[in-house]
C-alpha cells in the first residue's frame, strides 16, 4: 500500500497435495500497472519467499505462461533465482513450473 493506501500488489501462498512436505506455491502475483518498476514484486517475492521458510518450506515454487504478456514478470522471477525445472505444453502456450530452493 502507499501512504494514499491504494494497493500496489498482492500475492499469496498455497500447499499442492502432490508435494504439501516440502514446498509453498506463489499465487496471485501481481503489481498494479502504475507500480511497476518501484521495486514492489521484489519485495513482495522477498516476503513471501520469507514466509515460505518460515512454514518450513524446502522450495518456493510457482507456474506461469510463455505468453508475452509474462515476458516481464519471468524476468522478475529469474532474477530472485526462480529457475524453470519443468515445461509444460498447452493448447496455445508453455506451462513454465519454476522454483527456488529455500
Amino acid at each position: 500500500m502507499d501512504e494514499q493506501h491504494n494497493i500496489l500488489g498482492t500475492s499469496g501462498l498455497y500447499t499442492m497435495t502432490q508435494d504439501q512436505e516440502e514446498a509453498k506455491w506463489l499465487s496471485w502475483y501481481c503489481v498494479a500497472p502504475e507500480a511497476r518498476g518501484q521495486g514492489v514484486g521484489k519485495a513482495l517475492l522477498n516476503y513471501a519467499t520469507e514466509k515460505a521458510r518460515e512454514y518450513g518450506a524446502k522450495y518456493l515454487r510457482l507456474y506461469t505462461g510463455d505468453d508475452e504478456a509474462e515476458k516481464v514478470a519471468q524476468g522478475v522471477y529469474q532474477r530472485h533465482g526462480l529457475k524453470v525445472y519443468k515445461i509444460e505444453p498447452k493448447l496455445t502456450y508453455n506451462r513454465l513450473y519454476r522454483a527456488i530452493a529455500l
